[in-house]
């Protein structure tokens, strides 16, 4: 198959025989050519580099492979078990579409790495289609890091509200088979006065060590966030109100013990509202439930502390 460039200096060599093979070869991106079956006509060296580095060097390109079943197996995007992947190629060979893109991760060599591809429809004279592979490691990283840094408090690196909130959500989801969820809502008690006495340095490392307290008394499938201040909350599924009681009151004797930062001494206790929730239920109500809750136990100490 060849391709005809056209040279605009005529004193220059005739590039009219370079064909579209030489050119795909000169792409530093691994690409290959389907035929109208979606098998591997053709591949560059990129390419055939690409399978061996995920364990494949057998594979020979040219050899008629369907180009899906090659790729199928190392595609690591979450849910889509080569599916997404399989149509979209489908539908640019049936002409469904002109254009198919994914973004998937693939290890290579046994490093993750992640990949844009594109499937672009050959002409109908030919069939086909041409895939290429572009490595967008680099702003897969990056995206992924200002998602995180987007989602997590940096004072003490737990989850913030915008992710709590998407965390909760999710275990209140009808489709979740474990029927109640607790939900807690922590606020410091005149936590203020440490900060305006010992400075925020100080305030700043509390927070912290009641953030490693609050991870401590929690399971790894629970949610632990900060909402901002002296405020945290708590995600707990599965669970029954005696067992929500029985955090509660966890939490109060976790905060309560003595606080060493630096050359200080301090105590600290806790407003602790517990809420028990049922999947389906919505998530701002809940967590609105549980910061009511704790709001009473806190007038009611207030009170019980004025008398």
């Amino acid at each position: 198959m060849g391709v005809a460039v056209s040279a605009h200096n005529p004193s220059r060599p005739s590039h009219a025989d370079i064909s579209a093979s030489q050119l795909l070869a000169a792409l530093p991106d691994p690409a290959v050519v389907l035929d109208a079956r979606g098998h591997v006509a053709w591949a560059n060296d990129a390419w055939t580099t690409l399978q061996g580095g995920v364990g494949e060097p057998s594979r020979v390109v040219g050899s008629g492979a369907s180009y899906a079943d090659l790729c199928a197996g190392a595609v690591e995007a979450p849910g889509s078990d080569g599916a997404v992947l399989r149509d979209g190629v489908a539908q640019v060979l049936d002409g469904t579409r002109h254009r198919f893109e994914l973004t998937y991760a693939m290890t290579t060599a046994g490093e993750q790495r992640w990949y844009l591809l594109r499937v672009c429809a050959l002409p109908p004279s030919c069939g086909g289609a041409l895939v290429t592979h572009t490595d967008v490691t680099s702003y897969k990283e990056l995206e992924l890091q200002l998602a995180h840094q987007a989602s997590v408090d940096p004072l003490t690196g737990l989850p913030n509200r915008t992710r709590f909130a998407r965390e909760l959500a999710r275990a209140l989801d009808p489709h979740q088979p474990r029927g109640h969820v607790g939900v807690v809502y922590i606020d410091l008690d005149r936590f203020k006065p440490v900060n305006d006495t010992h400075g925020h340095d100080i305030g700043d490392a509390v927070l912290q060590t009641v953030a490693r307290r609050l991870h401590a008394v929690c399971r790894p499938t629970d949610s632990v966030a900060r909402l901002g201040g002296d405020e945290f909350a708590l995600a707990v599924p599965g669970v029954d109100q005696t067992q929500l009681d029985a955090l509660c009151g966890r939490i109060e004797r976790a905060v309560a013990a003595p606080l060493h930062v630096r050359s200080l001494r301090l105590r600290l206790t806790a407003s602790v509202g517990g809420h028990l929730a049922r999947t389906g239920d919505s998530w701002e109500a809940v967590l609105r439930s549980a910061d009511e809750r704790m709001y009473v136990l806190k007038r009611q100490r207030r009170r019980w502390r004025s008398r």
